[in-house]
């Protein structure tokens, strides 16, 4: 994804739609490439076209947000975490990796770092770093199509046996009381496997 396509996904997150001749003259660019970067943004089903503007799709609800969309959200702040995150992580650690757009940032940040194991349920984090030095463990379990992650009782049971001491957790908020929240249920399931581990 450019940066124009995010700069876009980022407008639409704010206002919900956009007209392609202010992305235009906003961006500096012309007409034809505005129009490029949103069929190619539409193909993944991430905006709606318009006869001369740009919206979302639809009304996502928080837990069918895809996450490609995510992901432009707030990005820098996700970078930076990322690069904390790996600052954490030492040699011969046993880590576990949620699944999440943060997340997935991290597994970008440590897969050149020396060895270490890895435990995700996130099929997006394993595949960042096929390349790796890195001994990768996959939870099986139910995947889920729009996160790309295993969840469930068969997802949850591989964190207890190798339990990883430092644990990287994504979440969509923290309620009052300093808790974490997930927007589906099952997802939470793996989230308090991996924090009771650690």
């Amino acid at each position: 994804m450019n940066s124009r396509e995010k700069y876009i996904l980022q407008v639409l997150q704010q206002r919900g739609s956009v007209s392609l001749s202010e992305l235009s003259n906003t961006l500096g660019v012309s007409l034809v490439t505005i129009r490029k970067d949103v069929s190619d943004l539409e193909s993944q089903d991430l905006v709606s076209r318009q006869h001369g503007k740009v919206s979302l799709p639809f009304q996502y609800e928080s837990s069918q947000i895809p996450f490609g969309l995510r992901a432009v959200v707030n990005e820098q702040d996700k970078r930076m975490i990322a690069k904390a995150a790996a600052r954490l992580v030492q040699p011969g650690d046993a880590i576990a990796l949620d699944s999440g757009t943060t997340t997935a940032m991290i597994a970008e940040e440590i897969k050149s770092l020396p060895p270490v194991s890895i435990v995700t349920n996130s099929i997006r984090a394993a595949m960042a770093l096929e390349q790796s030095q890195h001994a990768v463990f996959l939870a099986g379990g139910q995947m889920l199509g729009r996160s790309l992650c295993t969840v469930g009782p068969e997802a949850e049971k591989i964190f207890y046996s190798l339990r990883p001491n430092k644990v990287f957790v994504g979440t969509t908020g923290i309620s009052g009381d300093l808790s974490l929240t997930a927007s589906l249920s099952n997802e939470a399931g793996v989230k308090r496997a991996m924090i009771q581990v650690a």
